[in-house]
């Protein structure tokens, strides 16, 4: 289940790579909002300390997947961006990376010893992957 959540995070990744944040250039939107269901997971997450957080964190796990089904939806339509825009998109993409690894670093290592709380995230998450 733990390479499961590592999948789900990649693919958030790969969302705000692909798609993209302002109101002017359809990518940039993406992009923000992509990196805004980054961090918004991460918070919800990090939000978890016990069986009951965990509970109230399933219905916001789930609309968090819908929202990111549907960026992932919208990226596809658009294609990629001009080159430029890509890498500059792309460094973005890059610090929250690394914020959102700190972040399930943490959040694994409170999974590996409470599994009854992956049992209950289980289906939310599983929901949010790319794969299903």
């Amino acid at each position: 289940m733990l390479s499961r959540i590592s999948a789900v995070v990649v693919s958030i990744c790969l969302l705000g790579m692909i798609g993209c944040g302002s109101a002017t250039n359809p990518h940039e939107d993406l992009s923000s909002r992509a990196l805004a269901s980054m961090e918004e997971m991460g918070d919800i997450l990090a939000s978890i300390k016990d069986e009951a957080s965990a509970r109230e964190a399933v219905p916001r796990l789930e609309r968090l997947g819908a929202t990111m089904k549907e960026i992932a939806e919208e990226a596809k339509k658009l294609g990629d961006p001009p080159a430029e825009l890509k890498a500059r998109l792309q460094a973005s993409m890059d610090s929250k990376s690394a914020e959102m690894e700190a972040k399930m670093g943490e959040f694994m290592k409170y999974m590996i010893k409470n599994p009854k709380i992956m049992e209950i995230l289980a289906p939310a998450l599983t929901k949010i992957s790319p794969r299903q």
